[in-house]
């Protein structure tokens, strides 16, 4: 692996030097979690942050009833628990593997220690995070203008893929899990698929959802 370029694929290194990413890779390791392996747990100490290289992992809570929360779905190209490094001693929440996952750990002591030797690369991080930034704002705009067969809609097209002549959108994660990042619960999805179905615009093919009408679908997403 490359880790130079693949970490200049994050939103936070897109704007490093090729120096900048050599300085990084030199105490960046690689990671590899099997499935359903946990990287870290909520109050661990946050001694490094993650790039995910490949795989996926989700970040989730537990209620003091017991009940599992998901919280984000973390894919290739994404960053894992980079905010803990600046603003936490502990990690706040579990984070686990939900398929075979590498990772890039980068250790927050030689990271600290590289902005504070070249300050430079501050302005730098500044920049990927006004970028994210307004990523969140929008998914907020998303969460409370959009109603749930909205935001379903809308997940739906952002894994739009082809299968032959179809317009195809695999199911990466559970039902369940879905329903968390939705901002709702396993029973309104569960209804709310079967309403799209009912009307046309989507039908199930075990962990797929075929697209039968994508004119209609685009427009509830809107």
């Amino acid at each position: 692996m490359n880790i130079p370029e693949t970490l200049n694929k994050s939103f936070l290194f897109g704007s490093f030097s090729s120096d900048q990413l050599r300085q990084l890779a030199e105490f960046t390791t690689v990671k590899k979690l099997k499935k359903d392996e946990r990287l870290f747990d909520e109050g661990e100490k946050a001694s490094a942050f993650y790039f995910v290289a490949s795989g996926s992992v989700k970040i989730y809570r537990i209620s003091s009833e017991g009940q599992e929360h998901t919280i984000e779905i973390q894919r290739d190209g994404d960053l894992v628990a980079e905010a803990a490094i600046f603003d936490k001693e502990t990690y706040p929440a579990f984070c686990q593997a939900m398929d075979e996952t590498v990772l890039l750990r980068i250790p927050k002591h030689d990271f600290i220690q590289m902005i504070e030797r070249h300050p430079r690369i501050a302005i730098e991080i500044m920049h990927g995070y006004s970028k994210r930034l307004r990523w969140f704002v929008r998914l907020v705009e998303d969460l409370t203008m959009h109603n749930i067969k909205s935001r379903l809609a809308r997940y739906i097209l952002n894994n739009l893929s082809r299968d032959s002549e179809r317009h195809i959108s695999k199911l990466s994660i559970s039902k369940k899990e879905l329903a968390s990042l939705l901002g709702t619960i396993p029973e309104t999805l569960s209804r709310t698929l079967k309403s799209l179905k009912k009307d046309g615009l989507i039908g199930e093919e075990g962990d797929y959802i075929v697209i039968q009408n994508l004119r209609r679908l685009r427009e509830v997403a809107e």
